[in-house]
């Protein structure tokens, strides 16, 4: 007789894996950035920006356990809603940097680039309290080869989100 043998462990023997789960949120005033674009005098839009976090913040207690969000905002948001930032850090998430303003960073020198993250680091530590760790660029709007711009990044930042994985042009 042949007994049928199974080289799977049985379920009883599976110990269910836990998965990490990093959840990150691009949070910008496109109020203020398309007024600024337009050359026009920028607003800030408080309620669409306090709505969008309670909105995400209600998912992940509702969907992800609660788990802690990493929130790339600019210092644009920084400077003019700190009381947002402030809630946002007391809720236990990670405040990161997305530039000063929206621009796109492709069309800055290496200059501007790094006065746009001195002024978005420092508007970030005068609302939360401490200087952001991580960094986004506004539409990953780095290009590959600047290879300065990634360095300078390293000089501010423990890490970086922004890089394009694709060979599409960002521009």
């Amino acid at each position: 007789m042949i007994q049928e043998v199974s080289l799977l462990p049985s379920e009883s023997q599976v110990k269910p894996r836990k998965k990490k789960l990093y959840f990150s949120v691009d949070l910008e005033d496109f109020t203020y950035d398309v007024l600024r674009s337009l050359g026009l005098r920028p607003i800030v839009n408080f309620e669409a920006l306090d709505k969008c976090y309670e909105t995400i913040n209600n998912f992940a207690i509702d969907h992800f356990n609660s788990k802690k969000i990493t929130f790339f905002t600019t210092g644009t948001v920084a400077l003019t809603h700190p009381k947002l930032l402030k809630r946002i850090a007391n809720d236990g998430h990670e405040i990161a940097c997305h530039y000063h303003f929206h621009d796109l960073m492709y069309q800055h020198s290496i200059q501007e680039v790094e006065s746009n993250i001195i002024l978005a680091r420092e508007a970030i530590k005068e609302a939360c309290g401490e200087y952001p760790t991580g960094f986004r660029a506004p539409a990953f709007s780095i290009e590959n080869e600047r290879e300065d711009i990634y360095l300078l990044l390293s000089k501010y930042f423990k890490y970086d989100s922004s890089y394009v994985l694709h060979d599409h042009e960002v521009k």
